[in-house]
């Protein structure tokens, strides 16, 4: 399966591994579903968490997104403390995650732009120290 991976990647161009990578994850989210658990930020439910880390935790990511621990954590408290959702708000999200920026883009509500010197998710390529 790596290679395949890998293969797939040296052919299409890396602006759109982003989209490979979800589709990959919807794919692989089919073997998992569930009610034991629920991501806050989505309405999919699985039976089991997989591992991840290079010493694997246990209960770590979930399968439809990728969202690890700290992003589950983060929107949580960006729901129950802030109003991204509702207020009309200016974001400059640095080292864009997907997760967050694919819901982040289409709100109307948000004037957001992600920022990063590598990423190919960001919206505007920007050394964070030389601004």
């Amino acid at each position: 399966m790596d290679y395949l991976i890998r293969l797939v990647k040296g052919i299409v161009p890396e602006q759109y591994h982003p989209t490979l990578g979800e589709i990959y994850r919807i794919f692989r989210s089919f073997l998992y579903i569930g009610n034991k658990f629920a991501r806050p930020c989505c309405v999919w439910r699985f039976s089991v968490f997989l591992p991840f880390g290079v010493k694997p935790r246990p209960i770590a990511q979930f399968q439809r997104c990728g969202s690890l621990e700290r992003h589950r954590l983060l929107w949580l408290n960006l729901k129950n403390r802030t109003n991204p959702f509702s207020d009309n708000l200016k974001v400059l999200h640095f080292t864009p995650e997907y997760i967050f920026q694919k819901t982040f883009r289409f709100l109307p509500n948000l004037d957001y732009i992600s920022a990063d010197l590598d990423s190919p998710l960001a919206m505007v390529k920007v050394d964070i120290t030389n601004i």
